[in-house]
């Protein structure tokens, strides 16, 4: 993980999820809040494919977000990766840190 953007591994639990879409389903928005301990934190990700992978990362016990730079995917530049019994990952196009 040597691009490594966020890491979560301190029991993290997802206490907002929200995810909209527009109508022909060519843009679409996921925002996270991440608690770990005291600390929250709130992210917005564009795109995140495919999109119903990211409903099973409120029952991740580890979260994190890689920059993969210029892959040869044609979609998302950030891997977001999480973990509980088992690995599942999505892609986002941006993740930006939102303030509280």
């Amino acid at each position: 993980m040597e691009n490594l953007v966020h890491s979560f591994t301190a029991s993290p639990v997802v206490t907002q999820l929200q995810f909209d879409q527009t109508p022909d389903r060519t843009q679409s928005e996921l925002a996270l809040t991440i608690q770990e301990g005291d600390a929250l934190t709130h992210l917005r990700m564009r795109n995140p494919t495919p999109a119903e992978a990211i409903f099973d990362i409120v029952d991740a016990s580890r979260i994190w977000i890689e920059d993969e730079g210029s892959t040869q995917k044609e979609f998302g530049r950030y891997k977001v990766g999480y973990s509980d019994e088992a690995y599942s990952e999505f892609w986002v196009d941006s993740v930006e840190n939102e303030p509280d």
